[in-house]
């Protein structure tokens, strides 16, 4: 005899319902701070846009309301968190997400299907099939400014609506969906600007005042591409901050301890960073223009490709045996030397010179010290 417990009528539901199974089990149990703290844990240097998403997330749970989904507009510079705060309130709200690259976007039929008689009409829409799969879905529209004026028309409805008709001429619904929209207007950087977004020419702002007026100034100019009658239908509109140098410190961190994660649940591999290397790479990749793209593209190269090849040059001669921890660290001299422990020797050393721009980053601290 097969005993059924919740956990099991809770993963029937889900299956049935599309309702995630996190959901069902939690009974909006998080408190706002709660939910705060996880995103926290996702984003570094946003406030004010947790906060705001935070509020969100329990209006959409309370459900004020119920016939039209959540919708939030996010802007800034690129590489500042926009997309990547939305991946983290799809883990931390239970949601599924569905990501769409406006640019890439060339008519209605790619979101909700080819009519019928065209090629394709058997595949469903990007948008509208896996939202009937996850009624409870997040769908981030990048770059919205960016989309066709036949699917700005779609939309627009879906909005009002809470639903958007398929090709098939299924009424898809979207009243649970949380909808975020991403733009990159007001995104010049102070470097060109003097200020975030707009030259105000108001130094006595204080910076709450000042973020008021550049939001409005961005809600125009994205209504002048959208039409006005968008702006009356975003509820929460959002405006990201560049991110300091003392932030890029904070994401670098974030993103090797991500790297860590991974390897150490895919290969039993732990890694351990010395905070030296950590600020040079911060450093090197701080560019208020393109936000944490370079700092992460630094991990990637520096961090993945020396775990590779050591992992392929030591095993081949028998020297890594899995589970064991690779210790990074950046000496004086600017190289990288990577320890390995828990291998058959107690310590082996693989010494890699790092990147020039690297090596200069550490002399030039080292000199000013």
């Amino acid at each position: 005899i097969t005993l059924i417990d919740a956990d099991m009528i809770a993963a029937g539901v889900e299956q049935s319902t599309g309702i995630p199974l996190a959901r069902i089990q939690s009974n909006d149990g998080h408190s706002p701070a709660e939910i705060a703290g996880a995103l926290r844990n996702y984003i570094v240097g946003q406030q004010d846009a947790i906060e705001t998403v935070t509020s969100a997330i329990f209006q959409a749970r309370t459900g004020v309301n119920p016939n039209r989904p959540s919708v939030i507009v996010f802007s800034g510079p690129t590489g500042t968190g926009k997309t990547e705060l939305a991946k983290a309130i799809a883990k931390v709200d239970g949601r599924h997400l569905i990501r769409i690259d406006m640019e890439t976007v060339k008519n209605l039929s790619s979101l909700r299907g080819a009519d019928p008689g065209y090629i394709g009409h058997e595949r469903e829409g990007i948008l509208t099939g896996p939202q009937k799969v996850h009624p409870y879905s997040l769908i981030l529209f990048d770059e919205i400014e960016k989309a066709p004026d036949d699917v700005l028309k779609a939309l627009l409805g879906l909005l009002d609506e809470g639903e958007l008709t398929d090709s098939r001429g299924e009424r898809v619904s979207f009243n649970n969906a949380m909808i975020i929209f991403t733009t990159n207007f007001g995104a010049q950087s102070k470097k060109n600007s003097g200020q975030f977004g707009f030259d105000l020419g108001i130094e006595e702002f204080d910076d709450r005042n000042r973020k008021k007026v550049e939001t409005e100034k961005i809600k125009r100019r994205l209504g002048d591409r959208l039409g006005p009658e968008y702006i009356n239908r975003f509820r929460n509109f959002i405006v990201f901050d560049e991110l300091s140098e003392k932030n890029m410190e904070q994401i670098a961190s974030l993103i090797l301890r991500n790297i860590s994660l991974e390897f150490e649940e895919a290969k039993n591999l732990k890694l351990s960073f010395h905070s030296r290397l950590i600020s040079a790479i911060a450093h090197q990749g701080y560019d208020p223009q393109y936000g944490a793209r370079e700092v992460r593209r630094i991990c990637d190269h520096l961090i993945r490709s020396t775990v590779g090849h050591l992992l392929l040059e030591y095993s081949k001669l028998g020297k890594i045996d899995t589970p064991c921890e690779l210790a990074f660290v950046l000496n004086e001299d600017g190289y990288l030397h990577v320890g390995i422990k828990g291998v058959e020797k107690e310590i082996i050393y693989r010494e890699m010179m790092v990147s020039s721009d690297l090596r200069d980053v550490k002399r030039t601290q080292s000199d000013t010290n």
